[in-house]
């Protein structure tokens, strides 16, 4: 094959190797991404389990000193979802940018490979022509050889 001597295949695995490593990095940023929500998620059910048991005492009588306690504990929990929250948007945000370079990675990689593929059609379609040409000439000489002479 002509392109080996291009240096069109090893473009290709290098694109290729770069998108991969592209695609590791989206899913590693996803995953952390995944973990920063959960965390979100296991704070809010954490408040709202604490608010709950915070009502059904109030109901049965709290000092205030206790009353005040868990209302400063709540407001904590709240300040570590807000902080939470604000990691939660920069991972989406890690998210997106990896998934963006993930995709230019991508289309370089299948530009390429689409490169080759016309390489190769065009290197093929230069070859029958080559052999038809080969062909028709070695069909005219034949024909000449064994053609009657007036």
């Amino acid at each position: 094959m002509a392109l080996k001597s291009t240096g069109l295949l090893t473009v290709k695995k290098l694109a290729v190797n770069a998108e991969r490593k592209e695609a590791m990095r989206l899913a590693e940023s996803m995953r952390r991404a995944e973990e920063k929500k959960a965390k979100l998620e296991e704070l809010a059910g954490y408040l709202k389990e604490y608010t709950g048991t915070l009502l059904t005492l109030g109901g049965q009588g709290l000092s205030v000193v206790d009353l005040r306690r868990r209302h400063a504990f709540m407001a904590q929990i709240n300040a570590v979802m807000i902080q939470q929250q604000s990691a939660v948007e920069a991972a989406q945000h890690m998210v997106d940018e990896c998934r963006k370079r993930w995709l230019q990675a991508k289309r370089k990689a299948d530009g390429i490979s689409d490169l080759i593929i016309r390489k190769e059609q065009e290197y093929e379609r230069v070859e029958d022509k080559r052999a038809q040409r080969l062909m028709d000439d070695l069909s005219a000489q034949r024909w000449s050889r064994t053609k009657p002479t007036e």
